[in-house]
């Protein structure tokens, strides 16, 4: 660190400081990034001041001389930053970890300092840096075949790809991934969690016989390895596989047992437990004999963690389940109000969470009578929806808006809807929009 400016910064990340943290009276958090910029420079008071907040020595801030307490090594802030996530503030962590010089990370910690970065930008909304912070160390670890590392970074990027609607990519890396750490001594949960996650992206392409398939044979490798926690995973996507085939028993009873294991392993409060028991509400919610209470008590417990740990894709989520739970109880207005409340959580990775959230309020305004209400959210949904690219999931986003167009009256624009459903499933080429 040769420069002030560099100094202030390394002590005042160590010291868990934001920069509106270390200004005051007299001095504004933009004076004091423009002085870590080493634009300005401080006065001989206002160096006092920073050095006494910072529990650092004026003259090693000034002059890096010797005297003043050393910054905190790069570990040291990755654990404050990791105890910023936990504690529900992933700016701070963002913050911390982006003035981190990858150089004077250790080796051996390199890879999950990263994935912690990017999942601090994940949940604050920033899916492109979160993804492309990843990718060039993902094919650096894959070139020099550092099993661990690979593991570690496919995790990460699995889920940005496929919440940001890329399945293909996400199973051509973990395909990849799986295929370079064959034949090295590697953790047996991160190997089984990420042939777990391939699952999903399959299940999301619609290719549900080969999840099944890779299920049956993960679940039994899983077994034979007393691993816990890929049980779990496997058991996720499983139920998963089954609530997309219309088989909700089977998809209850693995996302139950799922949870059950998760809830008796050491990641009992992490974000994937909590996703668990989102996935088993909303599960619950599916089916003839659907139990909402389940479903309402699954939800509930996975909000207290998630209002914490999630990120906007989880939260949208969630309201979107209690949404639907509420309007299957008849109770309009707290469908309503979660249905709103899914709209209201930012940027998402793909167009198709906001029309997830969009569906489900055009729902309750359509129960409600609002007919016309709803058919004008649902034609709003539509241009949101055309700058999602094809695929089985966009497929089913048109089908579902052509339905609800058709019983709102909207026969022109629903036939385009389910002409849209076609050619995003590839079942027919899609029409200019001069022909629309």
């Amino acid at each position: 660190m040769t420069t002030l400016g560099a100094r202030l910064r390394a002590a005042r990340l160590a010291a868990g400081l934001t920069q509106s943290d270390l200004a005051g009276a007299g001095v504004s958090a933009s004076f004091v990034s423009r002085i870590e910029a080493d634009v300005r420079q401080p006065g001989t008071e206002v160096l006092r001041v920073f050095a006494h907040r910072l529990g650092v020595s004026p003259d090693w801030l000034r002059r890096g001389t010797a005297g003043g307490r050393p910054p905190a090594t790069a570990l040291e802030i990755r654990d404050l930053a990791a105890a910023d996530l936990a504690a529900g503030d992933p700016e701070s962590a963002r913050e911390r970890l982006s003035g981190l010089d990858p150089a004077v990370v250790p080796v051996q910690h390199r890879a999950s300092t990263a994935v912690l970065l990017s999942h601090a930008q994940e949940l604050c909304g920033d899916f492109e840096a979160a993804r492309t912070g990843l990718e060039p160390l993902w094919e650096d670890a894959v070139a020099h075949e550092r099993a661990e590392d690979v593991l570690t970074l496919t995790r990460g990027l699995l889920y940005l790809y496929i919440v940001g609607g890329r399945q293909d990519v996400a199973l051509r890396v973990g395909t990849r991934a799986l295929a370079t750490i064959a034949g090295h001594e590697v953790d047996p949960d991160e190997r089984l969690r990420v042939g777990a996650t391939l699952m999903w992206a399959q299940i999301d392409r619609g290719d549900l016989v080969h999840a099944r398939q890779r299920g049956r044979e993960l679940l039994a490798e899983a077994t034979a390895a007393g691993s816990v926690a890929g049980r779990a995973a496997v058991l996720w996507n499983l139920s998963s596989t089954e609530k997309e085939s219309g088989r909700f028993d089977w998809a209850r009873r693995y996302a139950r047992s799922a949870v059950e294991l998760m809830g008796d392993g050491p990641g009992a409060r992490d974000r994937d437990f909590f996703r668990a028991r989102l996935h088993y509400g909303s599960t619950a919610l599916h089916g003839e004999d659907a139990a909402i209470e389940v479903a309402l008590d699954q939800l509930s417990a996975a909000r207290s963690g998630l209002a914490v740990l999630g990120g906007p894709v989880d939260l949208v989520t969630l309201d979107v389940e209690h949404s639907r739970a509420h309007l299957l109880l008849g109770d309009l207005a707290e469908a309503e109000r979660w249905a709103e409340s899914a709209l209201g959580h930012g940027v998402q990775p793909a167009p198709a969470w906001q029309v997830e959230a969009m569906i489900a309020l055009a729902d309750v305004l359509m129960a409600g009578r609002r007919t016309a209400a709803a058919r004008d959210l649902c034609q709003r949904a539509s241009g949101v929806l055309e700058a999602a690219g094809d695929g089985r999931e966009s497929a089913a986003l048109w089908r579902a808006l052509g339905s609800r167009l058709h019983l709102g009256g909207a026969s022109e624009a629903a036939s385009r809807a389910f002409d849209r459903a076609l050619s995003a499933a590839g079942l027919r080429p899609r029409r200019s929009a001069s022909r629309a």
